[in-house]
């Protein structure tokens, strides 16, 4: 984008650290799922500014630390003594399962012309293993892991539903699967001026507000960039990089027409507010 060195520069640096590493810890696979998705990122994005000795290195730390890992992991063959671990997560409705799947995807896009044998295995697996994830939306797009997880969860699949689309034109019917349109509702319902509600794991904090960009653009439902926009006005939650390519055709003022009460079925969730702009509700 700027033609500066440096950022290509520092990446590099990156690159180099955590592929020093001994590995990503594949005992708890959410590790490499987090590592291998920012490692496809990061290579996709600079790949311009990294030499083919640069490339081939990042390209071989991905497979040797990551999917070949997640590929074993796909047939069983990746075993720990964890519930939290290994193959278990490819039939959960879990973050692990969306996050782990995005990632395989993620780098599988990344380098399926440099590592297509891998590549294509493991997109194709992690595919049918987002099924479990996505019956677990239905009917109204509720999470049963709170809204913290959910928004750990969506960070990632909003990326691999993006790249999906971006690379090869379809979703492969993913975002059609019931609830799928509303899950970025029921969550904001359950954020509040105060936090999260504290339902299953939580923390005090907000849902990162390019992730109703990103379903505005996919369920073409405006007011889910009224919803953004008043994330970043009510809880202090800015821009980021992922507005450039999300946040395109919002045209509102970040007034909220929409009711103030919402009822969740699935999940069994009410949200029930006075107006939108109390810390009192």
């Amino acid at each position: 984008m700027t033609g500066d060195e440096k950022y290509t520069a520092r990446a590099w640096k990156e690159f180099l650290a955590v592929g020093d590493f001994p590995d990503w810890n594949e005992g708890h696979i959410i590790d490499v799922g987090e590592m291998l998705a920012a490692a496809a990122i990061g290579y996709d994005w600079m790949y311009d500014g990294f030499n083919e000795s640069q490339r081939k290195y990042i390209e071989e730390i991905m497979v040797k630390k990551g999917m070949r890992y997640i590929r074993d992991a796909y047939y069983g063959k990746l075993t720990a003594s964890s519930i939290n671990n290994a193959s278990k997560f490819v039939m959960w409705e879990s973050n692990f399962n969306a996050v782990t799947n995005s990632a395989a995807v993620l780098s599988a896009l990344a380098i399926a012309d440099k590592q297509p044998e891998i590549s294509f295995d493991i997109m194709e697996k992690a595919l049918r293993s987002s099924e479990y994830t996505m019956h677990s939306l239905a009917p109204d797009g509720g999470w049963s892991e709170g809204v913290m997880y959910w928004a750990y969860t969506m960070r990632y699949f909003t990326k691999f539903i993006s790249a999906l689309e971006n690379s090869l034109g379809t979703d492969f019917g993913i975002m059609k699967y019931q609830g799928a349109d509303k899950t970025a509702q029921w969550a904001f319902y359950l954020d509040t001026p105060n936090g999260f509600n504290a339902f299953h794991d939580s923390v005090k904090d907000h849902v990162t507000p390019y992730i109703y960009s990103f379903f505005a653009n996919e369920t073409n439902r405006n007011e889910f960039y009224d919803m953004r926009q008043y994330a970043f006005e009510q809880y202090n939650k800015g821009y980021g990089i992922y507005d450039l390519l999300w946040l395109d055709r919002y045209n509102g003022n970040g007034e909220l027409n929409i009711s103030r009460d919402l009822y969740t079925k699935g999940i069994e969730s009410i949200s029930v507010r006075g107006d939108w702009n109390s810390k009192d509700g």
